[in-house]
């Protein structure tokens, strides 16, 4: 078995005469000016490259020092200048921790979410199209051998470097992509395709106005709380009704419709979550089953959704995503002001490739997910479990002759959690 650093100086003195004497080719077919302009695209499509085999895992040094040389290649025939990048190489197990987080630094920091190859888009536009067959060529070797860097390709490798090799094929017809079936397809993957499907606040409102005489009767304070809880799902409804919106809209990005329908996702779960969990409430109390009422009722005091004021305006203190979601776990209204916050300016800027936003919509995943875990809770500490719960639900239901159906309810929060374990056992093979 051939060492990790071995292999890597082969495969640069094999690519820096395949690279010297490609570019060569196609500074006689552009010119100089629109070659240095394909050798920057052909730089940034070998960082996209290993970012899309890569970003899952916690420790991908030998092969960011792999690109990196590729990358020191191309500028070697850019600039006409040996950057001695064989020296740091030879010397690469000498230097210290920081030193090498430099180096790599360079190459780490330019790795961008791309939807396309663009210097095969840029040699489709202008080339007869020899050069661009040995591109493609070039572009899937060196795919092949960065994933069989450390003499070991494993499963998720193997799956990426079939789609990279679709992914150059696809880049030579990009202008044929069709953004709007992508969203559409993502979107059924998810089985969140129809937004009617969710439950409308209106629905618990009339269920609370129906039985308010029986409510006031018990305790005046449930009124007033569960009319806050109708409200509070007025405002997560409307932000769910605003991504969807987004999402429908013409977005050019595949990275963005991904994290913006997980996003959406997380949004619709922790709404169904509070929705089905105030149902169980109301209906419990109704029915005379305080165990139940108690317990949930406990948990949704807890989480602070009865606060008396739903803060909309916050200090940048407070909208600091960065800012460690559990020191504000028991105030489930603050969480949905930061995401009312930070939500309108991800739907501005939904177009905008960049890290700043994928991060954003990132911590707004979490502070969702923190809001339903919340709930979640009380499928271990109720007596009953989730089957039980459900049962006596639509049992309550059944007896206070409500016509709220919670059939897509139960089984959106069920198909939830099954994506839910699916993605985590998919991780965990990363690992």
């Amino acid at each position: 078995m051939i060492p990790t650093k071995t292999k890597i100086t082969v495969l640069l003195n094999k690519y820096k005469g395949l690279i010297t004497e490609f570019l060569i080719k196609t500074d006689s077919k552009l010119g100089k000016e629109l070659n240095q302009q394909f050798s920057s695209y052909l730089k940034n499509d070998l960082c996209f490259i290993l970012g899309y085999l890569y970003s899952d895992y916690s420790n991908y040094e030998y092969e960011l020092l792999f690109i990196s040389g590729l990358n020191d290649i191309v500028d070697e025939f850019r600039l006409g200048a040996n950057l001695n990048f064989d020296r740091i190489l030879s010397n690469w197990d000498n230097l210290s921790y920081d030193k090498k987080s430099d180096f790599l630094g360079i190459t780490k920091d330019k790795i961008e979410f791309q939807d396309f190859l663009y210097s095969v888009i840029f040699l489709s536009k202008n080339d007869d199209g020899l050069n661009l067959v040995e591109l493609k060529k070039l572009l899937y070797n060196i795919s092949v051998d960065l994933t069989d860097i450390d003499n070991y390709v494993d499963s998720n490798e193997s799956d990426k470097i079939v789609e990279i090799k679709n992914l150059i094929e696809e880049s030579v017809n990009s202008k044929d992509f069709d953004y709007n079936k992508y969203t559409t397809t993502k979107l059924e993957s998810l089985s969140i395709n129809k937004l009617e499907n969710i439950y409308k606040p209106s629905d618990l409102k009339n269920l609370i106005i129906e039985n308010q005489k029986t409510i006031k009767e018990i305790d005046k304070n449930y009124l007033k709380n569960f009319l806050k809880i109708h409200k509070f799902l007025e405002i997560k409804h409307s932000q769910v009704e605003k991504s969807f919106e987004s999402l429908n809209d013409s977005i050019t990005s595949k990275k963005i419709i991904d994290d913006f329908s997980v996003l959406l996702l997380e949004q619709i779960f922790s709404y169904n979550v509070i929705y089905y969990y105030s149902l169980n409430m109301i209906t419990s109390l109704l029915n005379q089953n305080f165990v139940t009422f108690y317990e949930v009722y406990e948990e949704f005091d807890e989480l602070g959704v009865f606060k008396n004021k739903f803060e909309r305006e916050l200090s940048e203190s407070l909208t600091d995503l960065n800012k460690n979601i559990n020191d504000f776990k028991s105030d489930v209204v603050l969480k949905l002001s930061i995401i009312e916050n930070r939500l309108e300016k991800v739907i501005n800027g939904i177009n905008q490739v960049n890290k700043n936003l994928s991060n954003v919509i990132s911590n707004l995943v979490q502070i969702e997910e923190s809001i339903s875990s919340g709930f979640n809770s009380l499928n271990h500490t109720l007596e009953s479990n989730f089957n039980n719960l459900n049962n006596n639900l639509n049992d309550g239901l059944n007896k206070i002759n409500s016509s709220i159906s919670t059939g897509n309810l139960i089984n959106f929060i069920g198909a939830y959690q099954l994506y839910k374990i699916n993605k985590n056992t998919s991780s965990l093979r990363l690992k």
